[in-house]
């Protein structure tokens, strides 16, 4: 039984450093204003539908921004919505905007440490 709580807790051990030593991770997500994005994250449609115009309502804006990821939202730490407000600022598209995120990624939130607007499917390269 000793052996046993011994493999176990190795295991544990093993996994624990492989998160400490993992770093930042980059992933891409649909950006959202915290206003709505814990109310819609579960709901693609919803997500998919979401207005640049609405992330920029004063109300909205307020609230900080946050990631759309697997249908949970993850909130932006400040420097995030630093960078995600002028994203969202100069974006091009309407709605669905979506941005490639580098940072270290948590349970509810993501301390940010760059973010660019992610390619739209389908745009043409140069």
């Amino acid at each position: 039984m000793k052996r046993a709580h011994l493999i176990c807790f190795s295991c544990l051990l093993a996994a624990g450093s492989m998160l400490v030593l993992a770093g930042p991770d980059t992933k891409t997500g649909v950006v959202m204003d915290a206003a709505c994005g814990a109310r819609v994250a579960a709901n693609a449609e919803k997500t998919a539908k979401h207005t640049v115009a609405c992330a920029l309502m004063e109300s909205c804006k307020a609230s900080g921004f946050g990631l759309i990821l697997e249908g949970r939202f993850l909130k932006f730490d400040p420097a995030g919505d630093e960078q995600a407000l002028k994203l969202l600022e100069a974006a091009k598209v309407r709605e669905n905007f979506r941005a490639e995120v580098t940072g270290e990624f948590s349970e509810d939130d993501i301390k940010v440490s760059a973010m660019k607007a992610a390619k739209r499917e389908g745009s043409a390269t140069k």
